[in-house]
């Protein structure tokens, strides 16, 4: 699932629109708050999907989280977020959404309760990650099993035997005119189609642009297991076709063959390796050879000492804010690579390999008290899905789609189900931790695992449960993220006249659980007992093989108080933000992948949906925790050696 986006929810047929309420915001009677609802909001562009009955499927919601509007007719995978000006100087936000079947969308966010479409495509295709960079949108397909899956012109004509996989690169153009007068016949954008890049039999399906937009990386977790980068720089003004502008392969030593590589190709192949000693990764004892049985590695005895075979299947990336180092969610690691030196010599070097089994060797301080091995550890992670840093590059948050999604569809309800967690390593000393005093990028150190408590929707009525007996969209494993001060692929605005960076503090995040919904969860300070709240060993959310629970209740509180959700009823579930910039462009920084308050300080404008007083005085990256409204039971979850607060 693609990994780029963030509190504005794209659901299956719906486009959600979500705003996180500052603890000082007193909701109207009648909102979706706390205790959760089943009330979906009207839909402003067709009827809401129903159920046979013909009862609409409900937008379900916990506290301090307010459904703002719908859009529905929409297929969403993804969105990214841009902020510009119109022709009256008012700074207007866009949201990028690619969908499946629908092209790209685009529409204007500058009053979330008024989503209005102001642009586009029809370029349809699966999977549709979308990438945003100034005048530049990316658009990825990638056919599952090598389906076609795009009415790409550009692909069908220039690259017949591609079978629709690859990217499509559009020339955005902006009217300012237009957007200060929006209408169906006055689009504020239009889109050209620039140029398009193949990569059979794979496709794409991820892509990231580097922060400097010199190149694009596209994830190939399915056949070739790869990343391909393709050349953006000095792009033509027009439209243009240069296949050569695929340069290199970054690929997995057991897919290195003729057709993968093939001796004429523009690419160069790169087979990844292990980092070198006394990096992490770099010994068959941190990282076993080839654990995971991949066909196509050579046996362990005829393997080089440096060989990764098996271990680079890569699914997601993400850049440092300089661009030279590059996180890899690899499916079965992850892997921390120098690219630095790659257009200008081809320089690729494995900094560190983070093995998906960690645990118990990295302790029970991380995880846990279970000495049990591979999946049947629960701090341990099957499918590496995104691996993004704090802007700082201190911490390193990595989700496990445990089951793909798909095959796990346990929730916790009460102590029960094994989900996928998400996994914090520090990369730097951690104040307050000595056991992080040496941690480096080189030499990470794991500092714990947090599992969603119980979400609660196993005691939600299903409203198409007869239809759809246990439908798997009920799973509730780790997901996308996005954390404060990040852009769309690196820490900061990609292009830092157009924002698109979250407003969230730097230790804030939130993320999407499938099932389970968007989660708003703090990860500022070590694990506590004297902050007034009790640990309890049988609260919702104890994970099965440690004793232990990830969540903690006030004395009194009910066990049905949950932290900060809104339960989705897609299984590709995935959450994004509106940036909302401050009132100077020099001074911007809104984003796109998990977001959370917008930019100014001003209270939202939800005209009768909420009243609100004095705004918070300080800056949207260093504001205070927001805290539950007045006269809720305040909830924190705990990992092992680590604090969260929703």
């Amino acid at each position: 699932m693609s990994s780029r986006q963030s509190f504005a929810k794209t659901l299956a047929g719906v486009v959600t629109l979500c705003f996180l309420l500052p603890g000082s915001v007193l909701v109207a009677d009648g909102d979706e708050l706390d205790p959760v609802r089943n009330t979906p909001l009207p839909c402003e562009n067709g009827e809401l999907p129903a159920d046979a009955s013909g009862s609409p499927f409900p937008a379900r919601s916990a506290k301090r989280l307010v459904h703002l509007a719908n859009r529905c007719g929409i297929v969403g995978t993804d969105v990214e977020f841009q902020s510009r000006r119109d022709a009256n100087g008012k700074i207007r936000d866009y949201a990028f959404l690619g969908t499946i079947g629908g092209g790209l969308r685009i529409f204007d966010v500058t009053n979330p309760l008024r989503p209005r479409a102001a642009g586009g495509n029809l370029t349809t295709g699966y999977q549709n990650d979308v990438q945003v960079r100034g005048n530049i949108a990316v658009l990825s397909y990638d056919g599952v099993a090598g389906l076609p899956v795009t009415t790409s012109t550009c692909l069908a004509a220039n690259y017949p035997d591609s079978n629709g996989q690859g990217v499509d690169v559009f020339q955005l153009h902006y009217n300012p005119e237009n957007a200060a007068n929006l209408s169906s016949l006055t689009p504020a954008f239009r889109t050209t189609t620039k140029t398009c890049f193949a990569n059979p039999p794979g496709g794409a399906h991820n892509s990231t642009l580097h922060p400097s937009g010199r190149f694009l990386a596209i994830s190939n977790p399915s056949s070739d297991w790869a990343v391909d980068i393709f050349d953006l720089r000095n792009l033509p003004k027009g439209e243009f076709l240069n296949a050569n502008r695929h340069l290199f392969r970054l690929i997995d030593e057991s897919r290195k063959n003729a057709d993968r590589c093939p001796a004429d190709a523009s690419f160069r192949c790169i087979v990844m390796k292990r980092p070198p000693a006394p990096n992490l990764g770099s010994s068959r004892q941190d990282v076993p050879y080839n654990q995971f049985q991949t066909t196509g590695c050579p046996t362990a005895k005829e393997a080089a000492a440096n060989s990764a075979c098996g271990l680079w299947r890569p699914h997601d990336v993400f850049f440092s804010r300089d661009g030279d180092t590059m996180y890899v969610a690899a499916l079965n690691s992850t892997f921390i690579v120098n690219v630095g030196g790659l257009l200008s010599d081809g320089r690729v070097r494995t900094k560190t390999i983070i093995p998906n089994f960690a645990c118990p060797d990295a302790g029970r301080a991380a995880c846990g008290s279970s000495d049990a091995t591979g999946l049947d550890n629960t701090h341990n992670v099957e499918l590496s899905h995104q691996a993004d840093t704090t802007a700082d590059g201190k911490i390193l948050v990595i989700s496990d789609e445990r089951g793909g999604g798909v095959i796990n569809t346990d929730c916790n309800f009460e102590d029960q189900g094994t989900i996928g967690g998400t996994h914090f390593w520090a990369l730097a000393p951690v104040p307050g931790l000595s056991r992080t005093a040496k941690a480096s990028v080189a030499r990470p150190v794991k500092l714990g695992t947090y599992f969603n408590p119980d979400p609660g929707v196993a005691f939600i009525p299903d409203p198409i449960e007869d239809a759809l007996p246990g439908r798997a969209e009920r799973a509730c494993t780790s997901h996308v993220f996005r954390i404060g001060g990040n852009g769309t692929a690196s820490p900061g605005p990609i292009d830092a006249r157009f924002d698109g960076v979250s407003r969230l503090a730097p230790r804030l995040m939130t993320q999407a659980w499938y099932g389970a919904g968007v989660w708003y969860i703090n990860f500022r300070s070590a694990s506590s007992d004297s902050d007034g709240l009790k640990r309890t060993r049988a609260a919702p959310g104890a994970t099965p093989g440690d004793g232990t629970s990830n969540r903690v209740r006030t004395p009194g509180q009910p066990r049905s108080t949950r932290a900060t959700s809104t339960p989705v009823t897609s299984p590709a579930a995935s959450t994004s933000t509106a940036a909302q910039p401050p009132t100077s462009p020099a001074t911007r920084s809104s984003r796109s992948r998990s977001s959370g308050r917008p930019a100014q300080s001003a209270p939202p404008r939800c005209g009768s949906r909420c009243r609100t007083t004095t705004p918070d005085p300080q800056p949207p990256t260093t504001r205070a925790d927001p805290r539950p409204a007045a006269g809720t039971a305040a909830v924190r979850l705990r990992i092992e050696g680590w604090h969260l607060q929703p």
